[in-house]
């Protein structure tokens, strides 16, 4: 019950100006996905592929902050 609520506690924080990206892993690369907070895939937005690494988590860092 108290993964519940606090799952219920994060949805109530996002606002117009949240970005929620998800990560589809693997053993060496991943896959991210941002979506808007009225939960629509962003079509024009590519998603970010990166490695599991150093050089992979950095790349993912500025492809969220673009």
């Amino acid at each position: 019950m108290k993964q519940k609520q606090k799952q219920k506690q994060r949805i109530t924080r996002i606002t117009e100006g949240t970005l929620v990206v998800g990560v589809d892993i693997a053993k060496k690369i991943h896959v991210a996905r941002a979506v808007p907070w009225i939960f629509v895939v962003l079509a024009w937005h590519k998603d970010c592929v990166f490695h599991s690494d150093r050089e992979g988590l950095m790349k993912l860092t500025a492809w969220m902050t673009e």
